[in-house]
């Protein structure tokens, strides 16, 4: 085991390049007889020549099967194996491990045993149980943690099977033969690094050890936040928010890769307020406790980490207070002054984030889901359960209490979809959605109607008097989605099918990048400079493909990067090329960044 001062830096950057003894794998499997020599032998060759991992490569060549291979691991590190592909982890296991946090730990969700509240996870070498104990109480999970043991090739399969949807092969299934499962029970501690290390003065390796330390930290941090948050839908929603401009804000502002990791972890936990003593206990190379909590009595100058947090939670703040007056640029401007107290560069800082702001809306029609959604409740407007989940979609959303204050709206504005209660005051939802449907202004609004528990026989005169659509109390939030998503799929006649249109003199390529990847949007991106034609697909937040002229792939994306005229047209995307494009978009922008330079 490593030694618990060595920190996780070192720890991470210890298993991800450690593997188990090849001498031993060769041994355990020439003396089993599975496995030729020459065959062996090839394969640790193909694998020194591919710089691969020698258990893909064997599994790649045919010379053995994931089950072979896994009970070869059992013998040697005396764990368990259990097949991962013959059956899926249960609902339980998925939630309490995310396949963000699975894929960047390159571990997967075996089994949760409900009675001893024991979450038992895949490895592919002993040396990952000590980091997974260090996640495990950085995050003070309540679950305790056992391990099996299956090869790196294996784990990663059944992640892409049972995490990725995709259709699970067919795979005999087999007894395990091995040690009963090591259970692991450690007392609460905290993750350690030296206390001098800094984000200031931490540089990221050429290697790969940072990167993954950097993504199992952001993973861990936001499955946590979502976690504590997940009986406040509205308040989840404001974080992850609060997440994305801290991330578009510290790359607009060119801060180091370290730095805007930094930003993102102190953003995601800044959720904990509950937890106010947990930035001193948690001792990552980023100093959460300076970034959320920094004692300004030392008179040492405010870290910019500080800064960017501080301006976006306070423009949240002033959102929540006046969000109409914040759609005036001048007017959030002047309040920020007022509100925001940032020494050194904050002039530049807050003319920079309210850029950020101005491009965002500029392309809020990206949304999958855009339009704008009346809900008349008087429940809803005293504590809103619909709103924010839709809002997370990319609805825009009114509450109203009563048909009166639904007509003030109507008045001014015209929704693209009503929601309504059954129960109203003074008008029960039905003579409304009647009323409504009368009205030629307002005739052709999909309504649907909110019926109360056991109220599926009032379907009928909900449809009589207009309703497009029925839904029982309390609401299934799925079926509602699927009944807006059907409701408003036919295309009105002035609606721009188009996508957002506009010039790159506007809004540069590199800013589009980044507002579409912090987004998590799948677009397609179409530009034109003369009789140039370039296009760039980006699919859940990551590039996967660019094309210009001969140019395919990572060059293509370089060359765009350096158009700083023409206009681009982007829409929603569903179907995708083949992948050309592994690096991450932060890492394109900053390769391309340099090679402009």
């Amino acid at each position: 085991m490593v030694a618990q001062s060595q920190g996780i830096c070192g720890r991470l950057a210890q298993y991800c390049h450690h593997m188990i003894d090849i001498k031993k794998i060769k041994a355990r499997l020439l003396e089993s007889g599975d496995v030729p020599q020459d065959q062996l032998d090839r394969a640790v060759e193909l694998a020194s020549e591919k710089q691969q991992p020698l258990d893909r490569i064997m599994i790649q060549q045919g010379v053995v099967d994931f089950s072979t291979l896994g009970l070869c691991y059992s013998d040697i590190c005396e764990l368990p194996y259990v097949e991962l592909l013959a059956s899926a982890p249960s609902d339980q296991a998925k939630r309490l491990l995310s396949p963000e946090c699975a894929t960047a730990w390159t571990v997967f969700p075996v089994d949760y045993d409900h009675e001893e509240n024991l979450l038992t996870l895949a490895i592919h070498d002993p040396s990952q149980i000590e980091l997974q104990e260090s996640i495990h109480n950085f995050f003070m999970r309540s679950h305790s943690l056992a391990f099996s043991i299956a090869s790196r090739a294996e784990i990663e399969k059944a992640l892409e099977v049972h995490l990725g949807g995709h259709d699970a092969p067919t795979a005999p299934s087999i007894e395990p033969s091995a040690p009963a499962i090591a259970e692991t029970r450690p007392e609460k501690a905290k993750l350690a690094v030296p206390s001098q290390i800094r984000a200031s003065e931490l540089q990221p390796p050429d290697g790969f050890g940072y990167e993954k330390m950097a993504a199992a930290l952001i993973s861990s941090a936001a499955l946590t936040a979502r976690t504590h948050l997940e009986g406040d839908p509205g308040t989840l929603q404001d974080v992850r928010a609060r997440v994305r401009y801290c991330q578009l804000l510290s790359t607009r502002l060119g801060l180091s890769k370290v730095e805007s990791d930094g930003v993102i972890v102190a953003a995601w936990i800044s959720s904990l307020e509950d937890e106010p003593d947990l930035p001193e206990l948690l001792e990552t190379p980023y100093g959460l406790d300076e970034i959320l909590a920094p004692d300004e009595s030392l008179g040492t100058e405010m870290r910019l980490e500080t800064q960017i947090l501080g301006l976006v939670r306070c423009y949240q703040e002033l959102k929540k207070s006046d969000p109409e007056s914040c759609k005036d640029v001048d007017w959030t401007r002047d309040r920020l002054y007022g509100l925001w107290a940032s020494p050194g560069r904050g002039g530049d800082m807050l003319e920079t984030f309210l850029q950020v702001l101005m491009d965002e809306e500029f392309l809020s029609k990206l949304d999958r889901a855009s339009g704008r959604i009346l809900i008349i409740d008087p429940a809803e407007a005293r504590a809103s359960n619909l709103a924010p989940p839709l809002s997370g979609d990319g609805y825009e959303v009114d509450v109203v209490p009563s048909a009166a204050a639904a007509d003030d709206v109507l008045a001014d504005s015209t929704p693209d979809l009503i929601i309504s209660s059954m129960d109203l005051p003074h008008i029960s939802g039905l003579r409304f959605c009647q009323k409504t449907k009368r009205a030629a202004r307002t005739a052709n609004i999909p309504f649907i109607i909110l019926v109360p528990e056991g109220g599926e026989k009032h379907g009928a005169e909900c449809l009589r008097v207009g309703a497009d659509d029925v839904v029982v109390k309390p609401v299934d939030l799925e079926l509602l989605f699927i009944k807006i998503q059907r409701l408003l799929s036919v295309p009105a006649a002035n609606v721009d099918k188009a996508g957002v249109s506009g010039s790159l003199s506007d809004m540069s390529f590199t800013d589009m990048i980044q507002i579409l990847c912090a987004g998590s949007k799948s677009t397609e991106i179409h530009l034109v400079r003369g009789d140039e034609e370039g296009l760039v697909w980006v699919k859940a937040g990551d590039i996967v493909h660019a094309v210009v002229g001969d140019a395919v792939g990572e060059p293509a994306f370089y060359e765009l990067m350096s158009w700083d005229e023409g206009e681009f047209t982007t829409q929603e995307c569903t179907e995708f090329p083949e992948i050309t494009i592994e690096r991450s978009a932060i890492g394109l922008l900053m390769e391309g960044a340099r090679l402009a330079d």
